[in-house]
């Protein structure tokens, strides 16, 4: 599995690239625009939930309620992005699929790693900003190697489910619909935009089974505190990275020598 992205890594760096440079294209302002949308977002929850509805969040959470925010909003974004670009990778590039010698198992991760690239970039202001204004100390930079044990399972877990919903949108072009829809209701049962003592506690247990929960609650272990938690939860998350991983290759190989016909 990992093997084609190893052997195509340059095939797949140029797929990157252009995918980058294809959302920019023309655009007075370039990369800017990348950090526009969290940032709306950032200021439009922190505006309702602190100011407007003035939610009980918890004296730090609410003191801090944007780096909170901000630190689950990148990951998410990413994810989001890399996973609706993969569910079309396939359709969008019908003409390179028809190719035999073309590798298509890299087309979904070129969705996944131009988000990431994204993300990486976001990322760096935001972790910059900490260290700048004081929200954590300086000697935080030597816990940023722990962001890549969450990090991973993300890439791992995207690539998956991108892998699996391209194949599947070959053949049922509403999946794109429905993934869009699912990650909207995903979105908002995954902690990202509330802390977890604010949900009852029997619902909390429904939480925990999104791997989410504990990819979020990883990543800012890992930022503010350098440290992650290794317990159940990350046991539960890495097992269902895995197996994501896993199946939605499987799925994908099985049915990529249906594609050119479907197309």
């Amino acid at each position: 599995m990992v093997t084609h992205l190893v052997r195509n890594r340059y095939l797949l760096y140029n797929l990157v690239k252009r995918e980058l440079s294809s959302r920019f294209v023309g655009s007075m302002a370039g990369w800017f625009w990348a950090l526009v949308h969290p940032v709306i977002l950032l200021v439009v929850y922190t505006t309702v939930f602190v100011y407007i509805l003035q939610v009980r969040l918890g004296p730090e959470v609410r003191q801090n309620f944007a780096e909170f925010l901000y630190c689950g909003l990148w990951a998410w974004i990413a994810f989001q992005e890399g996973l609706n670009g993969s569910v079309q990778s396939i359709m969008g590039n019908a003409h390179l699929v028809k190719r035999m010698a073309f590798p298509i198992e890299i087309l979904a991760p070129s969705a996944v790693f131009s988000a990431l690239a994204l993300q990486g970039m976001g990322f760096s202001l935001f972790f910059a900003y900490l260290l700048v204004f004081g929200k954590i100390p300086w000697t935080g930079v030597f816990h940023l190697p722990w962001v890549l044990i969450p990090l991973t399972l993300q890439v791992l877990f995207t690539l998956g489910l991108g892998w699996l919903c391209a194949a599947v949108q070959v053949f049922i072009r509403d999946t794109a619909q429905v993934v869009t829809a699912a990650v909207t209701v995903w979105f908002f049962l995954t902690p990202v935009i509330y802390p977890m003592d604010l949900v009852p506690v029997g619902f909390q247990k429904v939480l925990l089974l999104n791997p989410w929960t504990h990819l979020v609650s990883m990543y800012r272990g890992a930022v503010f505190e350098g440290r992650i938690p290794w317990d159940g939860g990350f046991a539960y998350l890495m097992a269902c990275s895995l197996l994501v991983y896993w199946a939605g290759y499987k799925v994908f190989q099985k049915l990529k020598g249906e594609f050119a016909d479907a197309l």
